[in-house]
């Protein structure tokens, strides 16, 4: 799953090598953008 989302925090991207170590304190904005597939025939 982790292959087609990109974090950010605060307005900042995280790094992928940094999803497993990031620490998210209280107040922190947490953004998941996933992406879709898709498209016009």
């Amino acid at each position: 799953m982790q292959d087609y989302v990109t974090v950010q925090v605060n307005d900042e991207f995280v790094a992928r090598e940094e999803f497993e170590t990031r620490i998210i304190k209280e107040g922190d904005a947490v953004e998941f953008l996933y992406f879709m597939g898709g498209g016009a025939l």
